[in-house]
């Protein structure tokens, strides 16, 4: 596989020539070689040639195809560069489609500059050399200009086995073409004499870690002549168990264990009558995630639901307990119970008497001594069961089940239509190897989920959601089953005073209890609504599904004041609050947008949220956070001018689509669940715009809760200059993230919305996404 880098940097010129002319003749006047036998497969992957500054622009033009040589130089010559050097993503690639951990693979790297991508790509060839099973990279390098850039290339082949070599014109170039093509570094000694093989069996003895491998390939290597060769694999708990019977010729070979979940090796003799050889094989360590439903009823006994990143050894064994904060495994449990490798690779429950006092705990699971996982928990008094879960789903199919408070095994959830019980589940009977779910009714329609639990003392119910099932319409909704709107389209009602509520000695914590669905101004019963009550000069307000609004007001220094209810559960978020609250937690934000807590920046508005708020009312919050942010950076002059929609007369041509600079919302475009957030801001050249990314759920993708500040975001254009795609890299290489957004095929060219996908590298967990 031939990797050829059409990055920006190879217009340069050398002795008066564009580089890409040059590679484009010198692979032109190497046909012949590269035809080389028919039957030889060949095939070529381009990067930087589409887009510029997007380090995911890797493409395969070729597949390995026998006797693809001319289609490849056609491609070649067609190449035009224009982006960035991802080497180590690319050559990755091609080792992926030349399938380097089952069959020999070679890849052949043309550029003419080192990695611009954040990536390392001497580490990335060390880990494809020791993974693979015969894997090789050769490196050309056209005009490197110095000799640290030439030690890092070098490095890459090296690392491999493979040769490096420079090149600065079209003739030099074609020789090292020559050089690397002919190099086979698989040599088997000819010989007139028939090789005398021996059967033997590899086996897989498991040593360190706690996974279990799923598929594990096997290679053997001479020690004398450095021959390899690639034994096969074993798929599956039965085939690993079993091993696999070999023949290799007599002498010292070393024996290689490769798989995703881990690696091995041993050198051994091999001589007749050798029956097996058992390879020690080295798993990697689990990682676990816990479903936390915190704060938990003091007193209760309550159940945790633990799943772990892969399986697990059949030998290994878990202690997952409830210790104090920050206790370790040798310490005090308060209780505690065993989760073994035999439990496999999904969700398991575990049951913990609760704690003699309230406060915050750590879940932790250990492997002997060793603490491999910790989560924190709390516990409280007079804590009432809310759910956090999704509020719609498809007929027959199934939610996740996200309970605050009280998860005790013979509690039931109970889904009931028109007064009549339709189903009802005990929690531990609603825990599978797939999860903690509820099961959907197999009609459309609104159900309301009642919980019944004793909080221990008398059985009591407590009504959870209203779950929609299917496309439902509701009375009072006819854009339920629509997709988001970019405003709200439904009259604002006239905000209901504070004394509707109650009488003006009423505290602002009575005032808010006292708010339910028929009280609220508008309620969001979409994925994402963005409201605009005009009489308090507030536009596009973000609520998310099962949110609703009131009390709209303006504060004595012209501020909105507004309350959002999660319809739910409960739960509120105020921002810029007419009266003080004993149960908020609030944070201020200054002229710029940017948060005033701990700085002298005086405050201007306040977002205050319920003490102990659950995820979804969390991420409510978070949102609004964001157009606090937006609206104070359009209002003031600060240092981001106009980031919320743009000054035309101020903005280039370019870049006037409609919205573009502000907080964007990141959600799960399938549950809907929001887990991070976007802020763009002005542009900084012909194609780029600046940035900053907040991860505060990263769990699913693998990465920590953390802010991406800076990242650079390029910009996708239609031929009117609007803004039809965005293409975002942040963080280093082992937390690199990588989005890929485009507007939706019937975009209004009004709507905020962008759809599609974040991905992290190296790891390649990805979420389908919207943004709004």
């Amino acid at each position: 596989m031939i990797v050829f880098d059409a990055s920006g940097s190879m217009w340069g010129q050398l002795d008066g020539r564009a580089k890409i002319e040059i590679a484009r003749d010198a692979f032109d006047q190497s046909r012949d070689l590269w035809a080389g036998n028919p039957s030889s497969d060949i095939g070529l992957i381009a990067f930087g040639h589409r887009r510029k500054g997007d380090c995911s622009d890797i493409e395969v033009l070729v597949e390995p195809t026998p006797g693809a040589a001319d289609v490849v130089i056609e491609k070649v010559s067609g190449l035009s560069p224009k982006g960035k050097t991802p080497l180590s993503d690319s050559v990755r690639l091609a080792a992926e489609r030349l399938r380097y951990t089952e069959d020999k693979a070679t890849v052949i790297l043309f550029s003419d500059g080192v990695e611009t991508c954040k990536a390392d790509p001497c580490a990335t060839s060390a880990e494809l050399e020791e993974l693979g099973i015969d894997f090789t990279a050769h490196v050309i390098g056209l005009g490197i200009a110095t000799d640290d850039d030439k030690e890092k290339l070098r490095c890459l082949a090296e690392n491999t086995g493979g040769l490096y070599r420079d090149a600065a014109d079209t003739g030099s170039l074609i020789k090292a073409f020559a050089e690397v093509k002919s190099t086979d570094l698989v040599t088997v000694t000819a010989s007139d004499a028939p090789e005398t093989l021996i059967d033997t069996v590899v086996q897989i003895i498991l040593a360190e870690g706690t996974v279990r491998p799923n598929s594990v390939a096997l290679r053997a290597t001479n020690v004398t002549s450095g021959e390899r060769r690639n034994l096969g694999n074993l798929t599956g708990a039965d085939q690993i168990i079993q091993g696999l019977a070999v023949s290799l010729p007599a002498g010292e070979w070393r024996i290689e264990a490769i798989s995703p979940e881990g690696s091995g090796a041993i050198e051994v003799d091999v001589r007749p009558n050798l029956e097996t050889v058992d390879v020690p094989f080295k798993a990697a360590l689990a990682r676990f995630s816990l479903a936390d439903g915190s704060p938990y009823l003091l007193g209760v006994e309550h159940g945790f639901f633990l799943t772990p990143s892969a399986a697990l050894q059949a030998n290994a064994e878990f202690t997952v307990g409830l210790v104090a904060r920050g206790a370790n495994a040798d310490g005090a449990f308060v209780d505690y119970e065993y989760r073994f490798g035999t439990d496999g690779s999904g969700m398991s429950y575990h049951t913990f008497v609760s704690p003699d006092q309230a406060g915050p705990y750590d879940v932790i699971v250990a492997n002997g001594s060793d603490v491999l996982a910790r989560f924190p928990v709390t516990y409280a008094q007079n804590v009432v069961p809310k759910w956090n879960g999704a509020t719609r789903g498809s007929p027959g199919g199934r939610l996740d089940i996200k309970i605050t408070g009280d998860t005790y095994y013979y509690n039931s959830l109970i889904l009931t239509r028109d007064g009549k019980t339709i189903s009802e589940v005990t929690v531990d009977g609603a825990v599978s190897k797939e999860g903690w779910q509820l099961q959907l009714p197999d009609t459309s329609g609104v159900y309301t989920l009642i919980y019944a639990h004793s909080g221990g003392g008398d059985l009591q119910q407590t009504q959870l959601a209203e779950i929609v099932v299917g496309d439902v319409t509701l009375p009072d909704d006819p854009d339920t089953v629509a997709p988001p709107a970019a405003h709200n389209t439904m009259p604002d009602a006239t905000p209901s005073p504070a004394s509707q509520h109650g009488n003006a000695n009423e505290t602002a914590d009575q005032r808010l209890r006292h708010i339910a669905p028929e009280d609220t101004s508008f309620a969001c019963t979409q994925p994402f609504c963005l409201h605009s009550p005009n009489h308090i000069d507030a536009e596009d307000i973000p609520l998310h599904e099962g949110f609703g609004i009131a009390n709209e007001a303006l504060t004595e220094t012209g501020r909105p004041s507004f309350e959002v209810f999660n319809l739910g559960t409960g739960e509120w978020v105020v921002v810029n609050p007419l009266l003080p609250s004993a149960l908020t937690e609030c944070r201020h934000f200054g002229r710029d947008g940017k948060l005033a807590d701990g700085t002298d920046q005086a405050p201007t508005d306040s977002v205050c949220t319920l003490r102990d708020s659950g995820s979804q009312t969390t991420a409510q919050a978070h949102s609004l956070e964001g157009w606090i942010n937006d609206r104070n950076e359009a209002m003031f002059d600060g240092d981001s001018v106009g980031i919320s929609n743009g000054d035309p007369s101020e903005i280039a041509e370019d870049f006037q689509t409609p919205g573009l600079f502000r907080t964007w919302t990141l959600a799960d475009a399938k549950t809907f669940e929001v887990f991070g957030l976007l802020r763009l801001a002005p542009p900084v050249g012909p194609e780029e715009v600046s940035g900053s990314l907040l991860i505060y759920d990263g769990r699913s993708l693998g990465v920590p809760a953390q802010e991406y500040d800076p990242l650079v975001v390029d910009l996708l254009k239609s031929s009117n200059d609007d803004v039809q795609g965005l293409m975002i890299s942040a963080g280093p290489e082992a937390q690199s993230l990588h989005m890929q957004m485009s507007r939706p095929p019937h975009w209004d060219g009004k709507e905020h919305v962008f759809h599609g996908m974040i991905v992290t590298l190296p790891k390649g967990k990805q979420r389908i996404v919207s943004m709004f």
